[in-house]
């Protein structure tokens, strides 16, 4: 197969030089060694397997392909003889597909409108301690224009969280700009979370579906990864790996009710296994999300405590058999008459409340 057309993410970070030579979104040395890390972790719990064993898939952005490659590596692959696939961004299903959903488009566009607004932006959230108020003041009206903030705190954190932890990386040297305190970075990450997370259809005010949204924004991965389970119960490959992005890992999160209202870290990872119980030789399905932390891979204990340690039924699905974002037939986002109303009712932050939203929860987690 030809490959993918150039991603078009790549092509806007690398326009941006960053002081040393480096680009805009190219995957760091401290990056390509977390991604080592965890092809390491994985070939300690799960031992040695071999390419025909193996099915990897990644976005075409560039810093995912490395990313899955140093996963590859930390396995004991050789990557040169192992098939990779890829989609472009037009036909990819691992990220919330925008481009190609025009309800979803539009929930988006909604949504990032009233962040705009002084009554339902990052203005009218709560701020503990005054972090984020202090943040604001301290960010200068240039770097405010170029990244957006604060009606959007997404690109600033991903800057301003990057550079932290490549000052981590190198020792702990090295200060953050214009004096933000770790404190004002945490909150300026917990905005960014929950500005993403209303995306998704978390504490969403009246007027929107929260199932709807879910549906969306994760239906096709979560059909994904059905899919994979299916096979491998099948006697498919032992291992599957998607390399993705944190849009990836969060809609993912949402879908399993395992949202912990925090950004996921770099090289986060959730692992879905597959198992045979000794006692009955039936199927169960276990959920692992590990994160990078002081130089090795461990249990995101709030996740892992939510799961439980016990494998059971299959997660992503309902008590039914069905699909937790409903049927696979409802997965394909097409326009509809009744598209989705997606003005947010209330404050970013703000938990959403009411017997209509109440019901819907309870849905979700059937």
């Amino acid at each position: 197969d030809a490959p993918p057309r150039p991603s078009l993410v790549d092509a806007s970070q690398r326009k941006h030089v960053l002081p040393g030579g480096g680009r805009s979104g190219e995957l760091t040395a401290a990056g390509w060694a977390q991604a080592r890390a965890l092809g390491e972790a994985l070939r300690e719990r799960y031992g040695a397997v071999s390419p025909d064993e193996v099915s990897a898939r990644t976005t075409h952005v560039s810093r995912c392909v490395l990313t899955l490659r140093g996963v590859l590596l930390g396995l004991g692959l050789e990557t040169s003889r192992l098939p990779v696939d890829t989609r472009h961004a037009t036909e990819e299903t691992m990220t919330p597909a925008t481009r190609r959903c025009p309800s979803l488009a539009a929930h988006w566009q909604s949504c990032r409108a009233a962040l705009r607004t002084p009554e339902t932006g990052h203005a009218s959230a709560p701020d503990p301690g005054g972090h984020f108020a202090s943040l604001i003041a301290k960010v200068p009206a240039d770097a405010k224009d170029a990244f957006g903030f604060p009606s959007t705190a997404v690109p600033l954190k991903d800057a301003l969280i990057a550079l932290d932890s490549l000052n981590r990386a190198g020792g702990g040297g090295g200060a953050l700009p214009w004096g933000v305190t770790e404190p004002e970075l945490q909150a300026l990450d917990d905005r960014a979370a929950a500005e993403v997370a209303l995306l998704l259809g978390v504490d969403l005010g009246d007027g929107a579906d929260p199932d709807e949204i879910l549906r969306l924004a994760a239906g096709p991965l979560v059909a994904d990864v059905l899919a994979g389970l299916d096979a491998a119960a099948r006697g498919a490959p032992r291992l599957r790996l998607l390399s993705g992005h944190d849009t990836t890992v969060k809609p993912f999160l949402v879908a399993l009710d395992l949202y912990d209202r925090r950004w996921p870290p770099f090289c986060a990872c959730i692992i879905v296994e597959l198992l045979r119980r000794k006692a009955d030789d039936a199927l169960a399905v276990r959920i692992r999300a590990v994160r990078y932390l002081h130089g090795a891979f461990k249990t995101h204990q709030g996740l892992s405590s939510a799961v439980g340690r016990r494998a059971g039924p299959n997660p992503l699905q309902r008590e039914d058999g069905r699909d937790r974002v409903r049927s696979r037939r409802r997965l394909l986002c097409r326009p509809r008459t009744d598209a989705v109303r997606a003005v947010p009712g209330a404050p970013l932050g703000a938990r959403a409340r009411g017997r209509r939203v109440a019901r819907g929860v309870r849905r979700r987690r059937r």
